[in-house]
């Protein structure tokens, strides 16, 4: 969705709530915040005695802050990760004590508050609350993620009035809320004052939608708590018959146009809660789904017996319901696929203080790359955020906050807490549409305190499922509808998906740590999501845990990330964001957009035989020979478009597509998609290709380029349509008999013997190499201008290593790749159909634990092209090799393969095939071939597959040409073991280098 679509979303949203204006107003803010931070409990304790919280205190060593806030993010303390030491109370840094803040703040009540009841709403403070107002102590509130309020009727008063709040970090439980993330003390949330009448008032509604069999008339059962106060005897004795009311409910669409408009009378019930459930019918309901975020203006009045309106309740709403069908998890009936990240609700410069600017970032972002659905890790977020994803269209798990707890869920004497975090998440959200499903702690044991938080959540709010993230235990009581597990392998979710009679969610997957982050999310998500029980998952994490303060950093403990700000901190176990801490997308952002992209396209590539033997079969069935190409085979191609949308049809959305030869385009073009369904295929035919013939080792390739209505492109994707392979017919005789005779290019020093050993002398275990007594060493001769020494051709020899980083957490043997030495070899040589061949067993060895053993045979032809190919079998003491193939010194110029990004087995969807410059390269590529200073490196003769590139700086003067490369892990997880380079199995490859 493009920004202004979302802009204008927001500022519908922004004027529906001031609807409320004249009965709330917000108190923060306006930086006019007296605040004073103590250093521990003992001088809090010493503040309250001095009374800090009276309205004449003097407040002495009180400075002036803004609210809402972190008091660690304007530079008062160093943040803290994942909270204090149970011993010491210290944080991470080994010095920071759990301080405590201390604040007053003045306002002036209006006099439209006069007379009415008043609630004091906290929307956020971490950790704990205590909180006084004009002296009077109001209460204390420990949960440092939830809304929380207190009824202030007869102690705040019209004009001036202190509020008073004292902030604890630390208090018996506070680690529920400590998981994963940073330990940021403050009032970070708006504090709101709102009035309502005094004697009876609405104190709840809840919407509940349901539909009819065909989905299309909605029923919206209403549920209006409504309290009064009155007095409830008359004198002697008798009760009060009390007054009736009425409740006037309007519901109109976002046109403004009336869809429903109701008026109950009500009977009276003196100084009782009565909840008043209605229904109403709306025909032809637009739904609510993340792809059509359709919103109904819901209004309710309580309408005094004087025909007066006492009070409004104003909410947007969308009809919607979520449903377990046979295990399947549906919205409004229909299937739905969850494309998903993990997110914290926090901003560098603000902690947790976030705002509507934040909140758009983030969900523009968001739905530019594809993603559809937010898990709330591990806490309840931003009302207001909540809020734009309803407007925008985003699905929400929300999670009580509890993964941080441990061993205190153990605890019969916990059930306070965790009773608190339940009731106080779910009641807040109950009408939010973007919230489809609660979850109850993170990666926590299954205790009895969380199937009581479970059976309470779904008392609350029977009408949304409920997971336990992490668990994924099919003997689970039947109270947790969605099975959560946490990183699996490809082929578990495929499995566990297969089966499950409940629906699966994996609440975090594919872990994006460290530099080159993850790999392995298209295997996963495919594997879960093509199971009807496979819902979709979250990747983990939008945005590095990056949190700003005007003080320096402790630079020898950040010193390894963020080295260019002396102001930003992550912590290394937050360091695992798909965007940077500031939003800027990062490599995995891209891959995370390709793979969520809902358009698909499929095509089976052409390859073109080049003898008699060899034919392949072209899209319409027609066989084709080397001998016979026409040039009709290319002018008609068909693609099929599947549409993984489970609402949107395609109808709007466009292809801009270019067709190539090698990187030299040969036509161009836009055409609609057409209306395909949700859920379904269409053909899209492209009749004019500008392709005439192949030439041997030419491509030819498509790159699409899809974009929705508004015309923004959603993704991209690269097809091969036809390949030539690029080999060399033998040469024959005039009468087409046998092998014409051909100049051998051998010319070297015929004295030199054709098989000789030669080694170092250094002993590094056992090897199936043999090894003689007495070593000769550097066996030298000479090919065309190809210069052997001791079986290898000058400037190429064989490598297992490459620059390590924080992606390749899975190997933890980090041995120098310098120390992969020669330790012997057997060279032979022959000439065979007028060519060269060079064969050279050798061992390298790092230690006596690591070598690697490999045949490798080079073959040169007399117009001076060299055929590389080799089998290596490493054994190794570590989980795998980075890569296996052989490194030369050349400089790159272009390649033809997957770019720009890099690629690796396990992560190559957001590149696409084409033509790249390589001149100022690093880092690994698949490629099909690349030119470089000594001639072009054809990788690999097989059809439509790549092999990789690999260069450890842009001024690096070696090449490596790899058959195999280590798949990309996550956070030290590798979740298909096909991608491992693992001992004792044999990895072969080839590649040709032509002059």
């Amino acid at each position: 969705m493009r920004k202004l679509k979302l802009t204008n979303i927001l500022l519908l949203q922004f004027f529906c709530c001031l609807s409320m204006a004249q009965t709330s107003f917000t108190i923060s803010g306006n930086s006019d915040w007296q605040f004073r931070l103590a250093k521990d409990a003992a001088e809090g304790d010493a503040l309250v005695a001095e009374g800090f919280y009276t309205p004449d205190n003097a407040a002495e060593g009180f400075t002036n802050v803004y609210v809402p806030s972190n008091w660690a993010v304007q530079g008062f303390e160093e943040p803290v990760y994942r909270g204090f030491s149970d011993k010491t109370q210290q944080g991470n840094s080994g010095d920071d004590v759990a301080s405590e803040g201390f604040y007053r703040h003045s306002f002036t009540l209006p006099q439209s508050f006069g007379g009415k009841r008043i609630l004091l709403h906290f929307g956020g403070v971490w950790n704990s609350a205590e909180v006084w107002l004009n002296g009077k102590r109001l209460g204390r509130h420990d949960s440092g993620y939830t809304s929380f309020s207190f009824d202030v009727t007869g102690n705040a008063k019209v004009g001036q009035n202190v509020l008073a709040v004292r902030v604890r970090q630390v208090y018996p439980g506070y680690k529920a809320d400590t998981f994963d993330d940073w330990t940021l003390g403050g009032i970070y949330r708006d504090v709101t004052l709102q009035c309502m009448p005094k004697r009876r008032w609405i104190d709840r509604v809840t919407a509940i939608t349901d539909f009819d069999a065909a989905y299309r008339n909605a029923s919206l059962k209403l549920k209006m708590m409504i309290a009064d106060d009155h007095k409830n005897t008359l004198p002697g004795n008798y009760r009060s018959p009390g007054e009736p009311y009425k409740l006037h409910v309007t519901l109109t669409d976002s046109e403004g146009n009336v869809a429903c408009d109701e008026t109950y009378d009500c009977a009276s019930h003196t100084a009782n809660y009565r909840e008043q459930q209605k229904v109403l019918t709306i025909r032809d309901a637009r739904k609510w789904t993340a792809e059509t975020p359709y919103l109904y203006n819901m209004k309710v009045e309580l309408i005094e017996t004087d025909g007066s309106v006492a009070q409004t309740y104003e909410e947007r709403i969308g009809l919607r319901k979520v449903e377990i069908k046979d295990g399947v998890l549906c919205l409004n009936g229909q299937p739905i696929k969850l494309r998903g990240v993990n997110r914290h609700d926090e901003w560098p410069t603000v902690g947790r203080a976030t705002t509507r600017e934040h909140w758009l970032k983030d969900l523009e972002l968001m739905k530019q790359a594809n993603i559809n659905y937010i898990r709330a890790a591990h806490y309840q977020h931003a009302k207001g955020f909540i809020q734009m994803c309803d407007s925008i269209g985003m699905y929400v798990g929300s999670e009580v906050s509890l993964g941080g707890a441990g061993t205190m869920m153990f605890d019969p004497a916990f059930v306070a807490p965790v009773m608190l975090r339940t009731y106080e998440t779910v009641m807040r959200d109950l009408n939010n549409p973007s919230i489809i499903y609660w979850s109850v702690g993170n990666e926590d044991p299954f205790t009895d305190l969380h199937l009581q938080a479970v059976k309470t959540v779904k008392a609350l709010d029977g009408t949304r499922p409920v997971c336990l993230p992490w668990d994924a235990d099919e003997t689970l009581p039947e109270e947790v509808d969605i099975l959560a597990p946490h990183y699996w392998t490809a082929h578990e979710y495929d499995s566990i998906a297969s089966r499950s009679h409940r629906p699966i969610i994996t609440t975090e997957y594919v872990h994006a740590y460290g530099e080159m982050r993850f790999g392995g999310l298209e295997d996963c998500f495919r594997a879960l999501t093509k199971h009807p029980a496979g819902a979709g998952g979250a990747v983990w994490m939008w945005a590095d845990q990056g949190i700003y303060s005007p003080v320096p950093k402790d630079t020898k403990r950040y010193k390894s990330i963020e080295k260019d700000s002396l102001y930003l901190r992550i912590d290394a176990q937050g360091w695992d964001g798909i965007t940077d801490s500031y939003r800027h997308p990062m490599r995995d952002y891209w891959e995370v957009k390709a793979v969520y992209c809902p358009i698909t396209i499929e095509h089976s590539p052409l390859i073109i035989a080049t003898s008699f033997s060899q034919f392949a079969r072209d899209p319409f069935g027609v066989d084709h020979y080397n001998n016979a190409q026409p040039n009709s085979q290319f002018s008609i191609l068909n693609f099929q478009f599947a549409n993984a949308y489970d609402f949107l049809t395609t109808e709007g959305m466009t292809v801009d597509y270019r067709i190539f030869v090698d990187g030299k385009r040969t036509a161009k073009g836009s055409m609609p998609i057409g209306n395909i369904a949700p859920h379904s295929t269409g053909t899209l035919t492209i009749a004019k290709t500008g392709i005439k013939s192949l030439k041997p080792g030419q491509t030819a390739y498509a790159q699409f380029f899809i974009k929705d209505s508004s015309g923004f492109e959603i993704g991209r994707k690269s097809l091969v349509l036809a390949e030539k392979p690029h080999t060399s017919p033998l040469p024959t005789s005039p009468k087409g008999e046998g092998t014409a005779t051909v100049a051998s290019p051998i010319i070297v020093d015929e004295s030199a013997p054709t098989a000789v050993t030669v080694s170092d002398g250094s002993p590094v275990g056992e090897s199936a190499i043999p090894s003689q007594t007495q070593p000769a060493t550097n066996l030298k001769f000479s090919i065309l201008n190809f210069q052997f020494t001791n079986g290898m051709p000058a400037g190429i020899r064989p490598t297992f290593w490459h620059k390590m980083n924080e992606g390749d957490l899975i190997i933890k043997e980090r041995l120098n790749d310098e120390k992969w030495l020669l330790k012997n070899a057997t060279v032979s040589r022959e000439e065979k159909d007028g060519k060269a061949i060079v064969t050279t067993r050798a061992l390298y060895a790092a230690n006596d634990s690591n070598r690697v053993e490999g045949t490798y045979t080079f073959t040169i032809s007399p117009d001076g092209t060299m055929e590389v190919s080799y089998a290596m079998t490493p054994t190794i003491t570590g989980k795998s090799l980075p890569i296996i193939g052989m490194a030369i010194e050349a400089l790159p110029k272009q390649w033809l393969g997957l770019g720009p990004e890099d690629a690796y087995p396990n992560k190559k969807a957001a590149p696409i095939l084409g033509r790249y410059d390589a001149r100022q390269w690093s880092g690994t590529r698949a490629a099909r071939w690349i030119d470089t200073s000594i001639g072009r490196i054809i990788l690999k003769p097989s059809i439509g597959d790549y092999a990789y590139i690999d260069r450890d700086d842009s001024d690096s003067p070696e090449l490596r040409i790899l058959g195999h490369v280590l798949g990309r892990s996550e956070k030290g997880r590798l979740n298909d073991e096909r991608y491992k380079i693992a001992t004792g199995h044999t990895y072969s490859g080839s590649f040709t280098i032509r002059k």
